[in-house]
């Protein structure tokens, strides 16, 4: 899983902007994990949610629509 660093996120376990955001390609969409990446590393991982391949035209567009659910 190739991770991107997520700009505006909280961690939802020290509450720190330090975000790491992440999809998991499964046969009929993708898992959006989440995870904490501060230098302590808190170890807080996440999932975010749920993208199905039928809501999106591209893997761009899957990871732009996962950047949003790590942030809600």
């Amino acid at each position: 899983m190739r991770l991107r660093k997520h700009d505006e996120a909280l961690c939802r376990g020290c509450q720190s902007r330090s975000v790491w955001y992440g999809l998991k390609e499964e046969a009929t969409g993708w898992k959006v994990f989440c995870i904490c990446g501060r230098d302590e590393q808190c170890g807080h991982e996440w999932k975010a949610g749920w993208i199905p391949t039928d809501q999106v035209d591209s893997k761009d567009e899957a990871y732009r629509r996962g950047e949003q659910l790590c942030s809600d």
